[in-house]
């Protein structure tokens, strides 16, 4: 971090087979400039030199991409990438739920006190479950008022429990805004890896399946898929 007056970078070239290219040129050994561009072999490289303020932008551009803003979930992307993780031992893989998560009644709260108070509602939300839940499981945003957890570990009732818990910390909570308060519920729908389903878009179909039934049921409330 700092300047280019800072510093200087050499490559050189160790007598490799294919050598070093530095834009485009095949050198023995040269001192880096910013913005060189290096290949070694098929890795192609940037090299840049970065200052306080570009080192906090990236910073920003990663969280951004990895995290709902409104909420701090991870995004759909990054959840699905620890899911894989969790599922990547094959026949050693252990147990884990997946729950999905649907907001009751948005659409009124948007209709009765506006956008900002819905957008205010998932906010909460997000600080809500993120008070509750381990550090082994994970949230991400799967839409705009939908989330899905994982829960390493977990199985039958034990699955219940951890949404469950989720769904009456939200019953619960003394929610206003503008001085008005605004009531919300959710409904979960829990499927359990490998029970259900040895592939992701099996087990989201089936934990989304019982979300639904969850709903129709009269919602706020838990549903496990049969």
């Amino acid at each position: 971090v700092g300047s280019a007056e800072d510093f200087r970078h050499v490559i050189r070239d160790l007598e490799s087979t294919n050598g070093i290219l530095v834009n485009n040129r095949k050198l023995g050994e040269v001192e880096l400039r910013d913005g060189d561009r290096i290949i070694l072999g098929e890795t192609v490289l940037l090299y840049r030199v970065l200052d306080e303020i570009d080192i906090g932008y990236q910073d920003e551009i990663r969280k951004l991409v990895r995290y709902h803003e409104l909420t701090g979930f991870l995004t759909l992307k990054e959840f699905y990438r620890m899911v894989r993780r969790e599922m990547s031992s094959g026949a050693d893989a252990g147990p884990f739920a997946l729950l999905m998560i649907d907001v009751d009644n948005l659409r009124e709260i948007n209709s009765l006190y506006g956008h900002l108070a819905g957008g205010a509602v998932i906010r909460r939300i997000g600080e809500l479950f993120r008070g509750v839940l381990e550090p082994k499981q994970a949230i991400g945003i799967y839409g705009g008022d939908e989330f899905i957890c994982l829960s390493p570990g977990t199985r039958g009732e034990e699955a219940c429990v951890v949404a469950e818990r989720l769904r009456t910390t939200v019953e619960r909570d003394p929610f206003t805004f503008n001085d008005s308060r605004i009531p919300f519920t959710v409904c979960i729908g829990v499927a359990e890896f490998p029970m259900h389903g040895d592939r992701i878009q099996d087990l989201v179909q089936r934990a989304d399946t019982a979300l639904y039934r969850a709903k129709a049921q009269g919602k706020n409330r838990t549903v496990v898929y049969e």
